[in-house]
């Protein structure tokens, strides 16, 4: 029997003997402070109420963390469900392997490898590493990062280099991504979107001529709940360094005060990136972020004709550059 067992029914114990002490007690200090002697059948019955009266409310206690209980596991039994299935299946696989070079025994290991890492860093770190398109989940972030709350703000950082410019508009995910962001901001789970953009020229904001950052920028003062602002690398690195936010060498989102994503790779082939929950580190990015904003430049020279069409497809056409 484990500790733990072995505490609750130490406790059981002692709970069912402060019962019948109790029973005892309460009926002798009636009998001894009252001037008239109490019947020997009444202080019976008063034991016995009393030891229902206390039993009731143990039960009662009981029941309550029983129904507790059911719910976690209610919560719980489907991954236990699916683990014990893998436990099961891993052991007719191994019982079929005789070399340990095996493929099939060499990838369904290195991917329980893979999982006990991604749990690990869940529990002590508070953080996902994500290393494939996960659309799907991505779009479960949004619904429990945004609820329609004030602190309901997405705020983004786009990096002007080329690399990334080529991922934002040659890819599909970021244009889903954007997508379903424009959704939640249509029916109010997030209350605004602020995009910064970083560049270390003016040639990087392709400003001059019509390009897909130009109609992004456009985007933003076209839509309501869009913001977007442009700061420069020199500032921006400045502010990083003050922040002793070294370790941040790509693009960054803070999801409300749920989620921070911060990148590591991204580009057409692969994404790679980590998820946080850490809240002293989603509020050390977002005052960094904040610091970043006050100290950006508005884009006051870039305007939007009244019947010009500014969509998601509008920004996501490709245009030859």
């Amino acid at each position: 029997m484990s500790g733990k067992n072995l505490l609750k029914d130490n406790l059981g114990w002692f709970a069912l003997g402060t019962n019948v002490v109790v029973a005892i007690i309460v009926p002798i200090l009636i009998i001894t402070n009252t001037s008239d002697k109490v019947p020997l059948l009444l202080s019976l019955i008063l034991a016995f109420l009393s030891f229902i009266v206390l039993s009731c409310i143990e039960l009662l206690i009981y029941n309550q963390k029983q129904h507790k209980e059911r719910v976690w596991w209610k919560i719980n039994e489907k991954s236990d469900l699916l683990l014990h299935n893998i436990r099961m299946d891993i052991h007719e696989i191994n019982k079929e392997v005789h070399d340990k070079d095996d493929l099939f025994y060499f990838y369904i290991h290195k991917k329980i490898k893979e999982l006990n890492d991604l749990a690990t860093g869940a529990v002590t770190h508070h953080e996902i590493k994500i290393d494939e398109a996960m659309l799907d989940i991505t779009k479960k972030m949004y619904d429990s990062a945004f609820k329609g709350t004030d602190d309901s703000v997405f705020m983004p950082v786009f990096l002007c280099e080329e690399e990334d410019k080529k991922f934002f508009f040659g890819s599909e995910l970021p244009k889903e991504y954007f997508k379903w962001a424009l959704s939640k901001v249509q029916n109010g789970s997030i209350k605004k979107i602020k995009r910064l953009f970083v560049y270390n020229n003016s040639s990087q904001l392709e400003l001059e001529s019509d390009s897909n950052m130009l109609r992004l920028i456009k985007f933003h003062i076209k839509h309501d709940n869009y913001e977007c602002k442009k700061i420069t690398s020199t500032t921006y690195n400045r502010l990083k360094n003050d922040s002793d936010l070294s370790e941040l060498t790509k693009s960054f989102g803070i999801y409300g005060k749920k989620y921070l994503y911060t990148e590591r790779v991204a580009d057409i082939n692969q994404i790679v990136g980590y998820y946080s929950k850490e809240e002293t580190k989603i509020t050390k990015y977002t005052n960094f972020f904040n610091q970043c904003w006050e100290t950006a430049e508005d884009f006051s020279n870039i305007t939007c004709l009244p019947n010009e069409i500014v969509d998601i497809n509008y920004v996501f056409t490709n245009i030859e550059r």
